[in-house]
């Protein structure tokens, strides 16, 4: 299975690459853009809320 990630719409984060069975994680601030997508597979989009 390919690698995915999940990057910031205007990049202002990045995961860097996840394979398969893997994990990664960021620290979410308020300042943080909230909708990515995988740059593998720029159809794979998303986004998260900040409370």
């Amino acid at each position: 299975m390919a690698p995915h990630t999940a990057t910031g719409d205007k990049a202002g984060w990045d995961t860097g690459e996840i394979a398969q069975d893997e994990s990664n994680e960021i620290i979410v601030n308020v300042e943080m853009e909230t909708d990515y997508f995988c740059v593998y597979h720029p159809h794979m989009k998303a986004s998260f809320e900040i409370e």
